[in-house]
């Protein structure tokens, strides 16, 4: 059993690899082969390793999360379950994917045999703060359920909202779960009240966004039914009930649909600048080489 603490100890090996990789980045600007030389290096080695190195060097997991991506696509493909691949996200690289899962696996297998309750959550907190949404889901509830006080509860509020931010459609449906927990276990009025619409706004974001959260919600879910997901037969069964909970005036349930629609609004014309973005930047990488050339053209002498 190794504490997180152990885990993200550098060895002397480690100290060895980081001190060569940072040898080939200062060189792999200038020279093609060295590059492909500290790409040979880091994708070959244990994902342990590199995901305890990049945890420890921003510097090299910067490179791994800009250079490495479709090595690490090909890895986060075989992170799924029940024979469903994992995709590519919208928010997240790949890599940060398999460093928050990779801690996510480490917690469940020391859930798995008994070990002390404090290691296993050390790793399942990193998890959570890296955006993995098993963790997420996870560390909220534990958050609200096994210990409930003001300080988990802002927490797991703070944690359901970083979901709902990076997983879209599975996240704002966290974050209602979250909120309707909050709502049933507060004893303020106000307070109660305040919870239930945030979760019927994050009902009402989770719908609109299910149409740009495709792979989110694979990878969350693995193809499990939505009306299993969010434990109502529909999207306006959810929001009905909420509604009903609450005892919600026509004016705030339009108030709440209103500002919903404002962020989704938000949410589409950034997501159109990205494309955007994206389309232009993989334009420009088709004019080049891999030896850094535009095609058709040498500047060799």
């Amino acid at each position: 059993m190794h504490t997180l603490a152990v885990f993200l100890a550098l060895t002397e090996a480690d100290v060895m690899l980081i001190n060569k990789i940072k040898a080939l980045l200062k060189q792999a600007g200038a020279e093609c082969h060295k590059m492909e030389e500290l790409t040979k290096l880091i994708t070959t080695e244990d994902l342990s390793v590199i995901v305890k190195i990049a945890l420890n060097i921003p510097e090299i997991d910067k490179f791994c999360k800009d250079n490495l991506e479709l090595h690490w696509e090909t890895i986060w493909e075989n992170c799924g379950s029940n024979n469903v691949k994992c995709l590519p996200q919208t928010k997240l690289y790949n890599f940060d994917l398999l460093k928050g899962i990779y801690l996510f696996w480490e917690y469940d297998h020391y859930n798995k045999i008994g070990a002390p309750a404090t290691i296993g959550l050390e790793y399942l907190k990193m998890s959570a703060e890296l955006g993995c949404f098993q963790a997420l889901k996870v560390y909220c509830k534990k958050l609200l359920e096994e210990n409930f006080n003001p300080e988990n509860a802002t927490d797991s509020l703070r944690l359901a909202k970083k979901a709902a931010d990076l997983h879209l459609t599975p996240g704002y449906i966290l974050l209602a779960k979250v909120c309707l927990l909050m709502a049933n276990k507060t004893s303020d009025h106000y307070n109660s009240k305040n919870y239930y619409a945030q979760a019927l706004a994050a009902v009402c974001m989770a719908e609109k966004l299910g149409f740009n959260a495709d792979n989110e919600i694979n990878n969350a879910y693995f193809k499990a039914p939505l009306t299993e997901i969010l434990e109502f037969p529909n999207w306006l069964a959810a929001k009905l009930w909420i509604g009903k909970q609450a005892m919600f005036s026509s004016q705030e349930i339009n108030n709440i649909y209103r500002s919903a629609n404002i962020k989704f609004k938000q949410f589409s014309f950034e997501k159109v600048a990205m494309d955007v973005y994206n389309k232009a930047v993989d334009n420009m990488k088709s004019l080049f080489t891999r030896d850094g050339e535009l095609r058709g053209i040498s500047f060799r002498m």
